[in-house]
């Protein structure tokens, strides 16, 4: 299945076809007649830090899954999953969910999760020292000083095509 994965999110797991689920008209089975294409495990995808200039799957770190409940059946649905961190394990008891029969839709929530939780993961002095570095950069190369350029500039600044989301709110 055709998915836009921006950066900052690896692929670790990729089962999920574009392929509709086939009933056999001459056959009572519960199951799809392509059931191999349907089942528990079909996508898991992960959030990943950087460090030294390479991608890191932390502990602590967002997953999404996906599958096909209950695995292979006719009647199934898929289940899109996005498990946040508690500390540095996965919190498998508070997880947002979203259910469909339709892929594209799936595709669809898949991505807006991956756009709406792409915002860097970063501490507070981190924040600061990229806060610092952003606005002298883009500073010197628009040559806008002053506060203009905190307020309207700084929010639409990217880093490798990945927003910041409004880091100057959070200090």
């Amino acid at each position: 299945m055709p998915l836009r994965i921006p950066n900052h999110w690896a692929v670790t797991h990729n089962q999920f076809y574009d392929v509709d689920p086939i009933i056999d008209e001459n056959s009572d089975s519960e199951f799809l007649k392509n059931n191999s294409y349907f089942t528990q495990d079909l996508l898991q995808i992960v959030k990943t830090d950087i460090h030294n200039g390479h991608p890191v799957i932390n502990k602590g770190h967002i997953l999404i899954d996906l599958g096909y409940y209950p695995d292979g059946y006719i009647n199934g649905e898929y289940k899109l999953e996005l498990v946040k961190p508690m500390g540095d394990e996965l919190d498998w008891e508070n997880t947002e969910v979203f259910r469909s029969k339709d892929r594209f839709e799936i595709v669809a929530k898949l991505e807006q999760w991956m756009e709406q939780y792409m915002g860097l993961k970063i501490n507070l002095k981190s924040k600061r020292y990229i806060k610092h570095q952003l606005i002298s950069s883009k500073a010197k190369q628009q040559n806008i000083w002053g506060s203009l350029f905190y307020s309207h500039i700084f929010k639409k600044i990217c880093i490798n095509q990945i927003h910041i989301v409004s880091l100057m709110e959070s200090f």
